[in-house]
């Protein structure tokens, strides 16, 4: 789990930059929370406001941020047995923020630049920690590198991960 959701957080941090540098409303998180409000239904939508009054799209955030975390949880416990289902996870969801942010009205070729930056990320951040998360052997080595004890390689990629995130 840990290093879906420190992928997850490097993910969105490159692409945020990625979006600050290239096209600014192009951020994962602003166009897939833009495209679900374009999808929500009026009804929906008044509840919501009638609910969470002027901090509504703060709510809209902080539940788009709890599902980006369990699925990037998710991918995480994923990659320990399927590291390729997880990053194709990874990439999928970078496809469906690109394709949101191009979505949007007045988006610039530019538009998907920051999802897809942020999913490559990703993909080689779950990479290496996946790589360096499975269980020492009886001899302290990591089953999947071999070269390295497991736990410390772990730990030195998670914090370098959750730095540069």
């Amino acid at each position: 789990m840990v290093a879906g959701l420190l992928a997850g957080a490097l993910t969105l941090a490159v692409a945020g930059v990625a979006a600050a540098l290239t096209a600014p409303d192009a951020a994962p998180l602003d166009a897939l929370g833009d495209a679900f409000i374009d999808l929500t239904p009026a009804w929906l939508k008044d509840l919501a406001i009638a609910a969470f009054g002027t901090a509504d799209k703060t709510a809209l955030l902080v539940g788009m941020v709890l599902v980006v975390a369990l699925l990037a949880a998710g991918l995480g416990v994923l990659a320990r047995h399927h590291l390729r289902l997880a990053l194709l996870g990874v990439v999928g969801l970078g496809a469906l923020a690109a394709a949101a942010a191009l979505g949007r009205p007045g988006a610039g070729q530019l538009a998907p630049v920051p999802s897809l930056v942020g999913a490559a990320a990703g993909v080689l951040a779950l990479t290496a920690l996946a790589r360096r998360a499975g269980p020492p052997t009886r001899d302290g080595r990591d089953p999947l590198r071999g070269d390295a004890p497991g736990r410390r390689a772990f730990l030195s990629a998670a914090l370098v991960v959750a730095g540069v995130a």
